[in-house]
């Protein structure tokens, strides 16, 4: 039979065969009954749609229907199949026929030309599975062959088996000659296996893009969905090609199962591609099929959504409603990468779905790997939720495997961390020990990200601060602004003064300050302050940055600006001085310019300060002591007057009468004039610089002398 054709015979010998074959309904005249040719008989697909028995014969399929199809195929000699089947049966159970490949030669037959030898290869990592035909000349390989074994090299990929690369190859080269003569389905299936065997190929991928291209409007609507995943999988950003699959789906996106829904927002934000037309129709028809959505398909939806930076209040809200009941069936993946989504679209009052996350989440956490870890409490801590349970539980699984993590996860946890102001000295110390060696492997966001985690949760640690400065500084011109201001903020944070790294961010910033938003400008004109890097030339320069866009300040913004030029001691210019007016009209503009809700930190009671202070709010009732002003100053005594006015009362030391502490004062107390506080200042020293020994009469004749007797009590 099989060796008439110059074929070996795969099929294992068993009683009855014969007449079983016979009972078994697989004649010429028998109908398909499946798929959309149902309707024609055996020998009508066969003699009239070839290439769709070839892609019939690479499915290894249990469907009854498709063995009977298949054996007629393979019986009339048009096909033989490469894959391990499953034996067929009768409606009685018996065994009707059973393909193996076997470990030995074979002869496939493909055409009526010569027939070329084909020899099974097998590794030793791979001798459990079905062999895998290893091709000695692509050339001689048809079109089914090379879709079937591309699709063989791709289960044993999926099932962890070592690859012969020869055999990738030849597959390789063999589609590339062949590829202007595949049909549609033969495209799409190799598409899904080349996804996972040839992902760096990319003029093989330019030439399938190219085949795709010719055919597109023949392709269904999961084909459309499984190109766009494949091509997204192995990293091949096409924009014809992917302009063109959107096109076509916009045609057929409302007959989009939710699997292909999924799939082509995946493939389209795996590639960066935001096509706004066919996410907004993406977006309806996912709401509308909603229920369908599988776990898998849910988060990996929102995921793509996420990617792209669509924050559709619709789709997410239905989203997080068809996730919630179903966190259990989530894998760990699916779980971390939909909560990543929320919380990077910032929906953070979806607090159904981050409670069932984080209570689903907590027993898993132990078996997390990195990635898993690192993404859920990044997501946490984005949205700003501190849970604890959670975040313990994952500091305590990261400690044992840090050394493991990539730098990008070990940087996004620190800065997690620190975000909700969680200090776990265990996790930071452990995570100091693994930074270190790896700093110079880290990208310029994770140094910045790292450097400001540890400043944030106090941790002044002179070996990372050092290692950092030595990283960053050869490369600080690579840093992005938001990047730079984090650098900066945490140096000046921790008291460090690193002269190589400051100069370096100061050079960059003369260059690119029009690119930094106002928090990055206020942040980098406070750190180069509170640093004492007092560089006329520099502060222009942010301070013409920050005219040009004051109306974004907001109030932490204008109070880190302000404290930033009243501190650093330089003589005023004219972008200073318009930098002023500018801050002062926005914090009216924006109605900053009261007592703010903080209290500064007290002096001990036996201070001149707080002696004072106690003297004040003696006589006048309502006074109060370490206040801040929302423009971040710091009031000694604040009395609130009529028509919500303040009066500021600031006790002078010693210092205060130096030259440069003067010019400061002098900086501060115009800007709280000019916003309506009144500045009334108590020099408590003597010529001497001792303690006035008459301290108490010197305060109650300084209250006299500016008006207040109104508001005092009778001594």
């Amino acid at each position: 039979m099989g060796a008439a054709r110059g074929q070996l015979c795969l099929r294992v010998a068993m009683p009855n065969q014969t007449t079983l074959r016979r009972a078994f309904a697989v004649e010429a005249n028998c109908q398909v009954g499946f798929g959309k040719h149902r309707s024609l008989t055996y020998h009508q697909v066969t003699t009239r749609h070839k290439d769709y028995c070839d892609w019939i014969c690479t499915i290894d399929s249990k469907q009854l229907e498709v063995q009977r199809l298949q054996l007629y195929i393979e019986q009339s000699g048009k096909r033989h199949f490469t894959f391990k089947r499953q034996p067929l049966s009768s409606t009685d159970g018996r065994v009707v026929d059973h393909f193996e490949s076997i470990h030995g030669p074979v002869w496939i037959e493909e055409t009526a030309t010569h027939k070329q030898p084909v020899h099974l290869h097998i590794t030793k990592a791979s001798a459990s599975h079905a062999a895998i035909p290893k091709p000695e000349l692509h050339n001689h390989m048809s079109r089914f062959r090379i879709v079937g074994l591309a699709v063989k090299l791709r289960n044993c990929c999926n099932e962890g088996t070592s690859l012969d690369m020869e055999v990738v190859r030849d597959v390789a080269a063999a589609s590339m000659e062949e590829m202007g003569r595949f049909n549609r389905d033969q495209l799409s299936i190799l598409a899904m296996a080349l996804a996972a065997i040839c992902r760096g190929h990319h003029l093989l991928w330019s030439k399938l893009a190219a085949a795709i291209y010719s055919q597109i409007n023949a392709f269904d609507e999961p084909q459309l969905a499984n190109i766009a995943m494949s091509f997204a999988k192995a990293q091949q950003h096409d924009i014809k090609l992917f302009s063109a699959l959107s096109v076509t789906a916009l045609r057929t996106v409302e007959n989009f199962n939710s699997h292909n829904l999924a799939n082509t927002a995946w493939g389209f934000a795996k590639v960066d591609l935001h096509d706004a037309n066919l996410f907004d129709a993406l977006a309806l028809s996912v709401q509308t099929r909603i229920l369908e959505f599988s776990s898998q398909e849910l988060s990996n939806t929102a995921w793509a959504f996420a990617k792209v930076g669509r924050t559709d209040p619709m789709l997410f809200k239905a989203l997080a409603a068809a996730a919630s009941p179903k966190v259990s069936e989530f894998v760990d993946q699916g779980l971390t990468n939909i909560a990543w989504a929320f919380a990077k679209v910032d929906r953070r009052h979806e607090t159904h779905l981050f409670d069932a996350v984080a209570e689903e989440a907590l027993p898993r956490i132990p078996k997390f790997i990195p990635q898993h870890l690192s993404n859920i409490v990044w997501a946490y801590a984005t949205i700003g939720r501190d849970d604890l349970e959670l975040f313990e539980a994952v500091a305590k699984a990261a400690v044992p495997i840090l050394v493991s993590f990539p730098t990008q996860h070990l940087a996004n946890t620190a800065w997690a961390f620190a975000k909700v102001d969680r200090n776990s000295p265990r996790l930071f110390d452990a995570l100091e020990a693994t930074c270190l060696p790896k700093l110079f492997a880290c990208t310029e966001q994770e140094l910045a990200n790292i450097i400001w985690a540890f400043a944030k949760n106090g941790r002044n640690d002179s070996v990372l601060f050092d290692a950092v400065a030595a990283a960053a500084s050869p490369r600080i011109c690579e840093f992005d602004p938001q990047g730079l201001s984090n650098i900066m903020w945490a140096y000046a944070s921790a008291g460090r003064h690193d002269a190589i790294l400051f100069e370096a961010v100061s050079a960059t910033v003369l260059t690119t300050s029009c690119d930094f938003t106002s928090h990055g400008l206020a942040n980098l004109a406070w750190s180069f302050a509170k640093v004492g890097w007092n560089d006329p030339e520099l502060f222009d320069t942010l301070a013409a940055a920050a005219v040009s866009r004051i109306s974004e300040f907001n109030g932490q913004g204008l109070a880190m600006m302000s404290w930033a030029f009243v501190e650093a001691d330089l003589v005023p210019t004219q972008e200073s001085e318009r930098l002023v007016k500018a801050l002062i009209a926005q914090a009216y503009a924006i109605g900053w310019t009261c007592l703010a809700k903080d209290c500064g930190p007290l002096r001990p009671d036996s201070s001149v300060e707080a002696r004072c202070a106690e003297l004040v709010i003696r006589w006048i009732p309502g006074a109060l002591r370490n206040r801040y002003h929302q423009m971040g100053f710091e009031l000694d005594i604040v009395i609130p007057a009529v028509g919500g006015t303040l009066i500021n009362l600031e006790i002078d030391e010693l210092y205060h009468r130096t030259p440069k502490q003067s010019r400061v004062d002098a900086r501060r107390d115009s800007i709280l004039t000019e916003l309506g506080t009144r500045v009334i200042r108590i020099d408590t020293c003597d010529e001497h610089g001792g303690e006035r020994s008459d301290l108490p009469s010197v305060v109650h004749r300084t209250l006299l002398d500016a008006g207040l007797e109104s508001m005092m009590r009778p001594c």
